[in-house]
């Protein structure tokens, strides 16, 4: 197959396109460091000529489930990080305060890479029915300043609901996962505040 893979150079994209070209797939690239925008329908469009969405995976998995009546996951994983990530990029803002949030601002969410590999676990093991599509997020934001304080700063025209949660907890993702723990049972392990340490007696869960 023609696949498109967006951030073909990232952490995850890299290990991704090499596989599937090892498998002799026709991989095109499309990653921002190459000058490609994803807001562009153009350069989209051009891009993803012959090749399956990731959109349209999801709709054939949703297609097949009602079909078949075999259950179907499609995870969506935010930026996934792995173990040495943390300390590379706080080091990174504290040398280049405006690399947090140039050239865009990602609302602090990440996933660690291990928190993803059990959501993978739990999607084969666990018993589920019909198709179901699970955005997996860290529990808490990657920034230097709470996550109210960001969103106030970089996104001042959203209007925040529930701040209750915040006051709770200052630095609470503004990314939800209701699909992953409900059907799964999967949360996130690995926070921000911890910098990629497992959870233990002095580092909330």
């Amino acid at each position: 197959m023609r696949i498109l893979v967006t951030g073909h150079r990232g952490n995850v994209g890299v290990p991704v396109a090499r596989q599937l070209a090892d498998r002799g797939h026709d991989i095109t690239g499309f990653d921002r460091v190459d000058g490609h925008d994803l807001l562009d329908p153009g350069q989209v469009k051009d891009a993803a000529a012959g090749c399956l969405s990731k959109c349209l995976a999801e709709d054939l998995c949703a297609g097949f489930t009602a079909r078949t009546g075999i259950a179907t996951v499609a995870l969506r994983p935010v930026w996934v990080w792995q173990p040495g990530q943390y300390r590379q990029i706080e080091e990174q803002w504290r040398a280049e305060p405006e690399s947090e949030y140039e050239p865009y601002w990602e609302y602090g969410a990440f996933v660690d890479v291990r928190d993803v590999a059990t959501a993978v676990e739990l999607a084969l093991k666990v018993p589920v029915t019909g198709h179901h599509r699970a955005l997996l997020c860290a529990a808490d934001i990657a920034a230097t300043g709470p996550s109210l304080d960001m969103a106030a700063r970089l996104a001042p025209d959203v209007t925040t609901r529930d701040p209750a949660r915040y006051r709770a907890d200052p630095w609470r993702a503004l990314v939800d996962c209701p699909a992953a723990q409900a059907v799964l049972g999967w949360r996130p392990r690995y926070r921000w505040s911890g910098r990629g340490q497992r959870p233990g007696p002095g580092l909330r869960a």
